[in-house]
């Protein structure tokens, strides 16, 4: 399968801390001389409604929102591939991993997941934060995201999620990996990132950026 050489990809469930640290870590990346870029899934806004609405309780079609992210995935390696091309890194708050967590949350077999996603490359890195459900579920709560109406954001779903991410996580171990504790010191967290990827990004001439 193809590695895209310069994409980081940041994985976590709700709550962990994986948007906070995957903006501070563009941030510390872009002062070391790495130039950086942040992207999220989903990323069109255009498609961002439908997929909201195909995720809720009243709208739910598990099928019609598994093809929609995987319509919205394609326009973002779109974009993804013209950051490359000009020798951008980019660093992506969530990928291919979050679909074999929620779509499987939603009744999804793996065989069809992949299916769907038949044409998305592989990240050259994955870092992975991990925090307990009780810690996620007070963040989740001080930033009002804890919604029952929100088929991944039910209290079900998130002891779900945390589920299937350490078995991704177990079974994704490797030299290209980083697993973080989400309840330790962003600024700590985002030292061990910065080097982590600044020891496996390549620069123009070949040569590790670190």
């Amino acid at each position: 399968m193809k590695i895209l050489p310069r994409l980081v990809v940041v994985e976590g469930s709700h709550g962990s801390g994986k948007t906070t640290l995957a903006k501070a870590l563009v941030r510390t990346l872009n002062k070391a001389g790495l130039r950086t870029r942040y992207t999220k899934e989903p990323y069109s806004p255009i498609l961002r409604k439908a997929i909201d609405e195909l995720a809720s309780k009243h709208g739910r079609d598990s099928l019609a929102l598994a093809y929609l992210i995987a319509v919205d995935r394609q326009l973002h390696l779109r974009n993804i591939s013209r950051s490359l091309r000009i020798k951008e890194t980019v660093v992506s708050d969530r990928y291919m991993d979050s679909s074999f967590v929620y779509q499987r949350i939603d009744g999804l077999s793996k065989s069809m997941i992949n299916r769907l996603n038949f044409f998305v490359p592989r990240p050259k890195i994955t870092i992975y934060l991990n925090a307990p459900y009780e810690v996620r579920v007070s963040r989740l709560k001080k930033k009002g995201r804890l919604r029952s109406s929100h088929i991944f954001l039910s209290p079900l779903a998130l002891k779900k999620e945390q589920r299937l991410y350490r078995e991704i996580q177990s079974r994704n171990r490797g030299p290209n990996t980083l697993e973080l504790d989400g309840t330790g010191s962003i600024r700590d967290n985002v030292a061990t990132a910065r080097e982590f990827v600044m020891s496996h990004i390549q620069t123009g001439n070949g040569q590790s950026s670190r």
